[in-house]
C-alpha cells in the first residue's frame, strides 16, 4: 500500500497518452513542414482530440452518504459543497475552465466550471441521493451510469444497508457492473474491527443480490483530503484514509480500459503507417537533393574543363601576338637602318631632320596598328566563339536537367519545394538563354574585357568604337611609346658618330624592343586570361542560387529524416507499452 499520494491520479496512463500525443503532434508538424497532407493526417488530428477526452466518474448513493466529500478527496480540493443538510437536488457535473462559473443546463443539470487541473482529465458527476423524495432524481442518476467510465457507489459507514442504493445497483444492466466500485465512506467514525465486519457483510450482500463481488473499499474522504492539502502528518493521514487502494483501483482501470487502450493503439498504428509514407518521401527527397548535387558538380566540372581549354587557347594567342610584334619590331629595325645611312645621319647631326623620331613613329604606326588589329580581332573572335559555345552547352545542360526534373513530378502531395527547385532552374536557364543573344553577349564581353584590361589598357573608348578597335588603338600607342623609349635609351645619341656605331645601335634597339615587346605580349596574355576567368566565374555563378537552395534543402531534409527516425523509435516504444 502507498504511504503517501506520491503521483497524481492516472499518472502512468496520462504519461503514456502524453507521450503518444506529443509524438503525433511532432508527426503532424513535420508533415506540415514537408508540405504533405493526406486524409490520414486529418485522422491523426482527430485522434489527438479523442485522446484528450476526459474520463467521466459518477458518484451515486443515498443522501448524506458523503458523496461530495469523496469527490473533494479525489479533487484534492474543496470544490463540492458538503453541508449538514442535503444539497444535491440536481445533477452536478464538474469540468475544467480557466475561470470558475456555474451554468445551469435545464432544470436537472448544472455544469460547474473550475480552474482545477484535475478536471482537465476527469469530469466528475455528483448525483442526487438515491433515497431522495424526488423520484426524478433517481432516474437522473440512472441515466448517467451508461455514459461514464467509472461509478462510485457511496455507502455511509453508519448505515451501509440503504435499500434504495441496492435497488439502483440491481437495476443496472450486468454489462455496466464492471464499471462500478463500492465505497464505504466516513470510516473514521468506526474502529477497524467494525469496518472489517461491515465490508465483509457488504461483500456477501453484493454476491447475493448482484451475483458477483464488486471492488469495495472503506475510506475516510476527510482524512484523504487533509493528506492532500495539509503538510501536517501527511503520511499518517493518507494511510488511515484508506484512499491509496481506491486510487490504485482507478489507475488499474485507466491502464486497462479497453476502449481507451484501443483508441491509443489505433492512433499509434495510424501514426506509424503515416510515418512510413513520410519517411519514404523524405528519403526520396534526400535522393533528389543528392542527384542535384551530382548534377551541379558535373556541370561545374564541365565548365571548369572548358575554362581550362580556353586558358590553353590563350597560350596560342600569346604566342601569335609575340610573333606578330616581333615582325613589327623587325620592320622598325629596317626603318632604323635606313635612318643610319651616312647622308641621313649628317642631316640629323646638322639639325636639318629634327622630326626624325616623329617620322619614324609615323612610319611604324600603320604597320603596328594593322598587325595588332588582325591579332586582336582574331583573338576576340575566337574567344567569343568559345564563350558562346560554353554558354550554349550550359543552356543545353540546364534545359535537359529541367526536363528530367519535370518528368519526376509524380508525387503531387508536396509541390512546394519541388516547385522551388524548378523555379531556380528556370531562372538560371532564362538568364543563360537571354545572354546568348548577339548584342547581349557583345555587351557582356565589352564589360568583362574592360574589367580585365582595366583603365590603363582600355582608357576611354571613342563613341561607337568596338572593343577590338579600342584595345588595338591602345596597344598601338603602347607599342609606339616602347619604340621611342628604346631609341631614347641608345647610348651616344644619333649624331654623325652613329654611322660608325650602326651595328651596336641596331643591336641595342633589337634588345630593347625584344624586352618591351615580350612585356607587351605578356600584358595581352594577362588581359585574355582575366577575360576568361571573369567570364567563367560569371557562368559558374549561375549555379550559386541552385547550390544554395540545394545545400539548404539537404540540411532541412536530413533534419526531417532524423526527426522521423526518432519518431519511429518513439512510436514503436509506445506501441510496446500499449500491448
Amino acid at each position: 500500500m502507498t504511504d503517501a499520494p506520491l503521483k497524481p491520479l492516472g499518472h502512468d496512463h496520462f504519461e503514456l497518452r502524453a507521450e503518444l500525443g506529443t509524438a503525433l503532434f511532432a508527426l503532424l508538424t513535420t508533415a506540415q513542414e514537408m508540405g504533405l497532407d493526406s486524409p490520414g493526417m486529418a485522422e491523426l488530428h482527430r485522434s489527438i482530440t479523442d485522446f484528450r477526452a476526459p474520463f467521466m466518474f459518477v458518484v451515486a448513493g443515498e443522501v448524506k452518504a458523503g458523496k461530495s466529500a469523496f469527490l473533494n478527496a479525489l479533487f484534492g480540493a474543496e470544490v463540492c459543497r458538503s453541508d449538514p443538510l442535503p444539497t444535491t437536488d440536481r445533477v452536478h457535473k464538474f469540468k475544467y475552465a480557466l475561470e470558475a462559473k456555474d451554468a445551469p443546463s435545464g432544470l436537472a443539470l448544472i455544469d460547474h466550471y473550475r480552474p482545477v487541473n484535475f478536471l482537465r482529465d476527469f469530469h466528475l458527476v455528483d448525483t442526487p441521493g438515491t433515497n431522495s423524495i424526488e423520484t426524478g432524481h433517481t432516474h437522473l442518476a440512472e441515466g448517467f451510469i451508461p455514459l461514464c467510465d467509472l461509478v462510485f457507489f457511496i455507502f455511509p459507514v453508519t448505515n451501509p444497508w440503504g435499500a434504495s442504493a441496492w435497488e439502483l445497483l440491481e437495476r443496472i444492466q450486468k454489462k455496466w457492473l464492471r464499471h462500478v466500485v463500492l465505497i464505504v465512506q466516513q470510516c473514521d467514525l468506526r474502529d477497524p474491527a467494525e469496518i472489517e465486519l461491515i465490508t465483509t457483510h457488504l461483500r456477501q450482500v453484493c454476491r447475493q443480490r448482484l451475483g458477483s463481488v464488486l471492488p469495495l473499499f472503506a475510506v475516510s474522504a476527510k482524512k484523504a483530503l487533509l493528506a492532500k492539502t495539509t503538510g501536517l502528518d501527511k503520511e499518517r493521514l493518507w494511510r488511515e484514509s484508506g484512499f491509496a487502494p481506491v486510487e490504485d483501483c482507478i489507475n488499474a482501470f485507466l491502464e486497462s480500459d479497453p476502449m481507451r487502450i484501443q483508441r491509443l493503439s489505433r492512433g499509434a498504428l495510424s501514426a506509424r503507417l503515416e510515418l512510413g509514407g513520410l519517411r519514404e518521401y523524405s528519403l526520396k527527397a534526400l535522393h533528389l537533393v543528392a542527384d542535384d548535387r551530382t548534377e551541379i558538380l558535373a556541370s561545374v566540372q564541365q565548365l571548369q574543363e572548358k575554362q581550362h581549354d580556353q586558358l590553353q587557347a590563350v597560350d596560342h594567342i600569346h604566342f601569335d601576338f609575340d610573333r606578330a610584334l616581333s615582325r613589327c619590331w623587325l620592320r622598325g629595325e629596317q626603318m632604323l637602318e635606313e635612318r643610319l645611312r651616312p647622308w641621313r645621319a649628317v642631316r640629323i647631326a646638322l639639325g636639318r631632320d629634327r622630326t626624325w623620331r616623329n617620322s619614324f613613329r609615323a612610319a611604324l604606326e600603320p604597320v603596328l596598328r594593322s598587325t595588332l588589329s588582325r591579332q586582336v580581332a582574331s583573338a576576340l573572335t575566337a574567344m567569343e566563339a568559345e564563350m558562346r559555345t560554353s554558354r550554349t552547352q550550359l543552356a543545353h545542360t540546364l534545359r535537359t536537367w529541367l526536363g528530367a526534373m519535370r518528368r519526376e513530378r509524380g508525387d503531387a502531395r508536396a509541390k512546394g519545394w519541388r516547385e522551388q527547385r524548378e523555379k531556380h532552374l528556370e531562372q538560371a536557364l532564362a538568364e543563360t538563354t537571354a545572354a546568348l543573344q548577339s548584342d547581349v553577349l557583345t555587351r557582356e564581353i565589352r564589360e568583362l574585357f574592360d574589367a580585365a584590361a582595366g583603365e590603363y589598357l582600355m582608357g576611354h573608348a571613342e563613341p561607337g568604337e568596338s572593343v577590338a578597335a579600342t584595345f588595338t588603338r591602345r596597344l598601338t600607342e603602347l607599342g609606339l611609346e616602347s619604340c621611342v623609349a628604346a631609341l631614347e635609351e641608345i647610348p651616344g645619341g644619333m649624331g654623325i658618330g652613329a654611322v660608325s656605331r650602326r651595328a651596336k645601335i641596331i643591336d641595342a634597339y633589337h634588345v630593347g624592343m625584344s624586352d618591351r615587346g615580350a612585356a607587351l605580349a605578356r600584358t595581352v596574355r594577362t588581359v585574355f586570361e582575366r577575360l576568361v576567368e571573369h567570364y567563367y566565374d560569371r557562368l559558374l555563378r549561375t549555379f550559386a542560387p541552385l547550390e544554395e537552395f540545394r545545400a539548404t534543402e539537404e540540411v532541412r531534409w536530413k533534419s526531417i529524416d532524423n526527426r522521423l527516425a526518432a519518431l519511429e523509435t518513439r512510436l514503436q516504444d509506445v506501441s510496446r507499452k500499449l500491448t
